[in-house]
């Protein structure tokens, strides 16, 4: 006998679906010159966010951690969204 998902799980998968559908098509027209910019603006997040931790005295760890979290996702979206050739 097949287990049914509860209403409330199944709304909630549906708008996921469609967000990530959303996402996906959006993503579809993203540019080369869109990904290095999304590349240069997590590498400058990071980089800022080393500088201010290496001259505040007390940064906060999750302003730390934030920080280089929202740069490294910035730069995996550009390398896996981004419409760079390989050489041949």
């Amino acid at each position: 006998m097949e287990r049914s998902r509860p209403k409330k799980l199944k709304k909630n998968w549906r708008q996921f679906s469609e967000l990530f559908i959303l996402v996906r098509k959006i993503m579809k027209k993203f540019s080369r010159k869109n990904a290095l910019l999304l590349l240069a603006a997590g590498t400058l997040i990071i980089a800022v966010s080393q500088v201010a931790v290496h001259y505040s005295p007390e940064f906060p760890d999750f302003a730390k951690g934030a920080l280089s979290g929202i740069g490294i996702g910035i730069l995996i979206l550009a390398v896996f969204f981004g419409d760079f050739k390989t050489a041949k």
